[in-house]
């Protein structure tokens, strides 16, 4: 059995800037990564009152998760997995701060 495709996080927080690129003082974090339920919008007065971020749509909140996720894999011509390649490829990642579970990551800010 292969290894891979395989799944990575990485943090997607982003602190909020001014017009000039500045740090805002006292600002709350920017959760920027993938929607937790796409298709599933939740009315948004209760969520906001349980502090659960995510993007409004009209009234309602589609939550999102504090990180991103990659699909980690190299194939083949012949659309059979590269173990090694992917390997390599996942090491290159885990360089950048992309871990194997969101329970590994840490509570950092993108600076992007």
């Amino acid at each position: 059995m292969s290894d891979y495709p395989r799944v990575l996080y990485h943090t997607a927080i982003k602190r909020p800037r001014n017009i000039f690129g500045k740090l805002i003082e006292g600002a709350e974090p920017v959760h920027d990564g993938d929607l937790a339920n796409p298709n599933y919008p939740t009315p948004n007065a209760p969520e906001s009152a349980h502090g659960v971020k995510g993007r409004s749509m009209g009234e309602h909140l589609i939550p999102q998760h504090h990180y991103r996720t990659m699909t980690v894999v190299k194939y083949f011509d012949n659309n059979v997995v590269d173990e090694e390649a992917s390997k390599i490829e996942e090491e290159r990642l885990t360089t950048e701060g992309w871990v194997r579970h969101p329970d590994l990551l840490k509570e950092e800010y993108d600076e992007e």
